[in-house]
C-alpha cells in the first residue's frame, strides 16, 4: 500500500468543460501533500428508467446501470491523465444516484481525506430552485471540503453549466431515448 493509498482526495466532476480546470487544481493539491485522487462521476438515472431495465446495445443487452457505469469510467479517463501528467496517482469511481448523498457515501467508502469540488456559485432563484451540491456536502461532510468556484462558459456541455447539472453521456442519451420510443 503506497502513501498516496492512505492519502486522498475526492474529487467529484460533472464532466463538463470545467472538470479539467478542477482537476488540474486538485492534482496540485494532491501533489503538494502527497495525495492520491479519486474522481467521482456521479450519474443520474432519469426518473422514468429502473437501473436494472435492460437495453439493448451493440455488443447485445445491458442493464441501464452497467451501461452508465462503464460509459462513465470512459468518460473519466482523460481526467486520469491529466492528473497523471501532473505527478499524481488517480482512480476512477462511478455511482448513481443523488449527487450529495453519493459524494458522501464514496468519501467514506475511500477514505478520503478531503474533497475537493467545483462550484459555480449559483445564486438567486436558480439556487432556491436547484440547491447547492457543495453547500450540502459541506454542511454533512465529515472530512474538509475545498470548494473552487469555476469559470462559467457559455458554451459548456452541462446542462446549465453548473456542478448539479448532470451532463448527459452517450449512454444516458441512448436511455432517454429507448425509454421514450
Amino acid at each position: 500500500m503506497s502513501d498516496q493509498d492512505n492519502n486522498r482526495y475526492l474529487v467529484p466532476l460533472d464532466l463538463s468543460r470545467c472538470s479539467a480546470e478542477l482537476v488540474q487544481h486538485a492534482a496540485a493539491e494532491a501533489a503538494a501533500a502527497g495525495a492520491g485522487l479519486v474522481l467521482l462521476h456521479v450519474g443520474s438515472v432519469p426518473g422514468t428508467v429502473s437501473a436494472r431495465a435492460v437495453v439493448s446495445t451493440p455488443g447485445g443487452p445491458r442493464d441501464v446501470g452497467s451501461l452508465m457505469h462503464d460509459d462513465g469510467l470512459r468518460r473519466l479517463e482523460p481526467y486520469i491523465r491529466q492528473a497523471g501528467a501532473q505527478g499524481v496517482e488517480a482512480t476512477p469511481m462511478v455511482a448513481l444516484g443523488e449527487p450529495a448523498a453519493q459524494i458522501l457515501a464514496a468519501a467514506g467508502e475511500v477514505g478520503a481525506r478531503r474533497i475537493i469540488m467545483g462550484t459555480h456559485g449559483r445564486q438567486g432563484l436558480s439556487r432556491l430552485m436547484l440547491g447547492s451540491v457543495a453547500e450540502r456536502v459541506s454542511r454533512r461532510a465529515e472530512v474538509p471540503v475545498q470548494t473552487l468556484r469555476t469559470r462559467r462558459k457559455p458554451d459548456c456541455d452541462a446542462r446549465s453549466c453548473s456542478w448539479c447539472a448532470v451532463s448527459q453521456s452517450d449512454a444516458q442519451q441512448q436511455v432517454l431515448a429507448e425509454a421514450e420510443g
